[in-house]
């Protein structure tokens, strides 16, 4: 179980009980809990002792949450958004199989927005004719040269940016890429590039989202991500749903 702080206390002593709870040094405590929060303070493998540790840390002035990475939701359990139908207070998501999900926005509980990184590493393999001075010699000058392979590594990264729409109606959550959807659902307000039409795409949909539904942009920012702990949850995933829990607890994090 991860314990997550959503909130510090303002006393800088709790930090120093937190590092004995935890068992960790006060100065391991304050680099992991540096940042825009939520931030993941320890892995605790026993659930039991993690909600102990958990409470014992709100009796410091931490809210803590607790989050199993097992559980945290990834792509495949969403719906991927290829084309939009937007009107003055609704929004049907189509996927690439043409599948239409009706998607009430008065069901949606957050939209986050977040940059999903992807590498690609891609390895050929060719061969090139080397001189051989011992098979020259071996041969009398009639095999000179020799083939040796040669292993080229080619690794590119892209980043593609995307919405999610968190939905409490017990449907899928509706993803929506950046490079993957189609903006015709923008109409004339349609603009050459694809960064500004993704931006627009966010606008209009914020627009006709209720206006109690908030919006955070936190998984999107540099170095967000990059602190999480490695578990058995994509970093991307399991940075949503953190900030999901948080919204879910109704603890205020700016977008």
């Amino acid at each position: 179980m991860l314990l997550i702080a959503a909130r510090l206390p303002p006393s800088a002593h709790a930090f120093s009980d937190a590092a004995h709870l935890v068992d960790l040094s006060l100065a391991d405590v304050r680099a992991r809990l540096a940042g825009p929060l939520p931030r993941v303070l320890v892995l605790e493998p026993d659930p039991d002792r993690a909600r102990e540790r958990a409470a014992a840390l709100e009796e410091l002035g931490f809210v803590i949450l607790l989050c199993d990475p097992r559980a945290v939701p990834g792509d495949d359990d969403r719906f991927h958004a290829r084309a939009l139908e937007l009107s003055a207070h609704a929004l049907v998501a189509v996927n690439e199989s043409g599948e239409r999900e009706d998607v009430r926005l008065a069901s949606v509980a957050l939209i986050q927005r977040g940059v999903r990184t992807t590498t690609t590493t891609e390895v050929t393999q060719k061969s090139t004719r080397q001189f051989d001075p011992a098979r020259a010699l071996l041969s009398g000058g009639l095999l000179l040269t020799k083939k040796v392979p040669v292993v080229s590594t080619r690794t590119s990264t892209s980043q593609n940016e995307f919405l999610l729409l968190h939905r409490t109606d017990a449907d899928r959550d509706v993803i929506i890429y950046s490079n993957r959807v189609d903006y015709q659902c923008l109409g004339t307000a349609m603009q050459p590039s694809s960064t500004a039409n993704f931006s627009a795409l966010a606008a209009r949909i914020r627009e006709i989202a209720p206006a109690r539904v908030p919006f955070d942009a936190r998984v999107s920012r540099p170095g967000f991500v990059q602190g999480l702990p490695a578990t058995r949850a994509h970093p991307v995933d399991l940075a949503l749903w953190m900030v999901l829990l948080v919204h879910l607890r109704g603890l205020a994090v700016p977008g």
